[in-house]
């Protein structure tokens, strides 16, 4: 079997996340269509919880382009390596998020807090990604800064969920 070239294979990919960005803008702007149809249903929780499940639901069709770019890009060293560093620094806006939550910056900002608490949320969808790469990175480098950001996510992850109980238990 004939291998398929890098260009073709960074195009299938690009045409892939072309295509998944067109579904999406169309999912998100039916709902949107939905939602002006009916206001009054669409400030309840089942409301959210939809919006919530459609947002898992478009993450887990966009791991699958990801994954093939990520095995491209672990093809070479200094690409991944570069990606390695990125990845790592991102997985730091977790705890900072957590800390700028517990810190009271939302009397301040409430803008900065809301994008602390949308970066908690999405941690779980970070951390499989930041696993998938870690799976596929190839040099000692790229793998010791994964094993770190994964280390972080999960560590955030799990600070994230002990403060909530500590403070359901502070509160009852």
């Amino acid at each position: 079997m004939k291998a398929i070239s890098s260009r073709l294979q960074v195009e299938l990919i690009a045409f892939a996340y072309a295509s998944l960005l067109l579904f999406a803008a169309f999912e998100w702007y039916i709902r949107h269509l939905a939602e002006l149809r009916y206001p009054i249903d669409a400030q309840g929780g089942m409301w959210a919880f939809g919006d919530e499940i459609l947002t898992y639901f478009l993450f887990f069709l966009f791991l699958f382009p990801t994954f093939f770019l990520l095995r491209l890009m672990a093809k070479s060293e200094r690409v991944y390596n570069c990606y390695a560093r990125v990845a790592f620094a991102a997985a730091f806006t977790a705890p900072l998020g957590l800390v700028l939550l517990n810190a009271d910056i939302s009397k301040i900002y409430s803008a900065i807090a809301e994008a602390a608490l949308m970066r908690l949320f999405r941690s779980p969808m970070v951390w499989t990604v930041l696993v998938m790469s870690r799976i596929l990175a190839r040099s000692k480098q790229a793998k010791r800064l994964m094993n770190w950001a994964v280390a972080t996510e999960t560590l955030t992850i799990v600070c994230s969920i002990a403060m909530l109980f500590l403070a359901a238990r502070h509160h009852s």
